[in-house]
């Protein structure tokens, strides 16, 4: 009996097991993870004829293969003549000959590009604006956070924003709250946290951490360098710290504000086009502001436009890649204060201008040929600036700078990128500079005879050239035994004679070329060095 009964009782556990095994399993294949739907791509096409000649929001332009083609032709014809006129293979007459017919090409191309472009927008864009208007703090520092930036001066009173949104679908309305999640916020305080702390604050804390007896000295080091760096990284914001400043910035445009994707391709059979993906809320800003006595602008990749401002102006790390886009500085009146963001050109600033982008702007990336794995670097961004009444003080890691009409001092280092200087009337009784590691250096003085500074042209391993045949430039070529690094260098190059200091002997040239070249205090004159490239002085 009891046999029958383990044997039972046996049976019974095996059946459950099997049971709930058979469940376990079950539940699992039920519980298998879904494959993520694939987003929905939106199509659209061009003749097979066309050729993708830009993006736009929501889609590309196309224009006629040929016209295209004519036009890369034309592009890559002055790409290659700017490559000549920087390395000297090409005179000055013949490069404004050929400049200007090809410029006169590009503008009948661009025409007929124009006229015969053709939209194609597989996702539709919806439109809707907004504005607002605040008064300034009594202070009137204002601080402007937003992407597709238009900064334009008025007489009114307030501070007026003209919020443009945009919403990309599929081709049905969007909801309102897609709308109203896009919006400008105005606060008015103290905001350390974006303009950094006092120096009175800054050095009560380090107190505090140096007289803590209960910190170790490793730790009181660390925490005092960091409380020094901090200081040093918003210098440049030291008039907003511990002040009520107006501070705007745009909203709901981030991922983690509710922004998402949507993914379309506008192609033509012939002519490649677009696929990829875009956020679906856009918005640009425009802010028309009265006289200020700081303004700080940040965070634009897409966008700058500054027009008619008076007042000081801050830009800080913003901008995006490349030649493309706007961004533009006119009509200052103000000192302007750029660090590591991207410019085009800046115009007609009543105040000094003051320029550091160490960052490149340059479109590079990687590349595969025959099973070998390259980066590079792209072109140069190209920059201007004209009448500045002021001091110009530029430092770029690689930039085509083309500088005219300035008042003030010139103080330019273009580490690996081409300066151009043109200059209609005498320069002010300054030390003047334009110094290069590898790039070239073009000098063109309209009127030499009325020419009045001191020139230095110098070259260590590159070369130097001048069409300015008179006896008032003769060549030199030295060694250096005075370098701050403590090295020795041989330097050659061509220099003028109109005062005492460039008629001496050449030991004078030296230190000039040294002092120079490490931006010590000298004599007013004009000293055009690159290291590795080309220096011209033309007429």
């Amino acid at each position: 009996m009891k046999m029958k009964l383990l044997l039972s009782t046996a049976l019974f556990s095996l059946i459950c097991l099997l049971f709930i095994d058979s469940i376990v399993v079950a539940d699992e294949k039920t519980k298998q993870p879904k494959q993520p739907k694939q987003p929905e791509i939106l199509k659209g096409s061009a003749p097979p004829d066309y050729k993708m000649l830009k993006r736009t929001l929501g889609g590309a332009y196309f224009v006629k293969k040929s016209f295209k083609e004519k036009y890369d032709q034309i592009k890559s014809q002055l790409k290659e003549l700017k490559k000549e006129i920087a390395a000297g293979k090409i005179s000055s007459w013949q490069a404004t000959r050929r400049l200007k017919k090809l410029k006169e090409e590009l503008i009948v191309i661009n025409k007929l590009m124009e006229d015969d472009k053709i939209l194609v927008s597989p996702a539709k864009v919806f439109q809707q604006t907004e504005t607002t208007e605040f008064k300034l703090s009594k202070e009137k520092f204002l601080v402007i956070n937003a992407d597709g930036i238009t900064l334009k001066g008025w007489d009114g009173e307030t501070v007026k924003c003209v919020l443009e949104k945009k919403i990309l679908t599929d081709g049905k309305a969007p909801a309102k709250e897609e709308f109203q999640s896009v919006q400008v916020i105005h606060k008015q305080g103290i905001f350390p946290g974006y303009v950094g702390q006092t120096k009175e604050w800054t050095d009560n804390k380090i107190f505090e951490v140096e007289n803590d007896k209960k910190l170790t000295d490793e730790f009181k080091e660390i925490r005092v360098k960091w409380l020094r760096s901090s200081r040093e990284r918003y210098q440049e914001f030291e008039k907003f710290q511990g002040r009520e400043i107006d501070r705007i910035k745009v909203f709901g445009l981030a991922h983690r504000q509710g922004n998402r994707h949507i993914f379309y391709e506008a192609t033509s059979p012939t002519g490649g086009g677009i696929a990829g993906g875009s956020w679906i809320r856009h918005a640009s800003l425009t802010v028309y502001v009265p006289k200020c006595q700081k303004i700080i602008l940040g965070g634009y990749r897409t966008r700058l436009k500054v027009e008619n401002v008076n007042s000081d102006l801050i830009i800080s790390e913003s901008g995006g890649q490349g030649n493309e886009g706007v961004f533009l500085i006119k009509d200052l009146e103000g000192n302007l204060r750029v660090k590591n963001a991207l410019l085009h050109s800046v115009e007609n600033v009543n105040g000094n201008v003051l320029i550091e982008n160490t960052i490149s702007r340059s479109l590079g990336g990687s590349s595969q040929p025959w099973h070998t794995k390259i980066m590079s670097s792209g072109s140069s961004v190209e920059t201007s600036f004209k009448n500045i009444k002021g001091d110009l003080k530029l430092w770029f890691q690689k930039a085509d700078l083309k500088i005219e009409s300035v008042t003030g001092q010139i103080d330019v280092l273009n580490e690996f990128g081409n300066t151009e200087l043109i200059f209609e009337k005498n320069l002010a009784d300054k030390a003047h500079r334009i110094i290069s590691l590898s790039g070239s250096i073009r000098t063109r003085i309209r009127k030499p005879k009325e020419f009045s500074l001191p020139v230095i042209a110098a070259t260590s391993s590159g070369s130097v050239r001048s069409n300015l045949f008179n006896s008032h430039i003769n060549d030199f070529m030295v060694f250096n035994e005075d370098s701050s690094d403590g090295t020795r260098r041989y330097w050659q190059g061509l220099r003028s004679e109109k005062t005492n200091e460039h008629k001496t002997m050449d030991y004078s040239r030296i230190l000039r070329i040294n002092k120079a070249f490490n931006n010590l205090e000298r004599s007013p004159g004009l000293d055009l060095i690159s290291r590795n490239g080309l220096v011209i002085v033309d007429k």
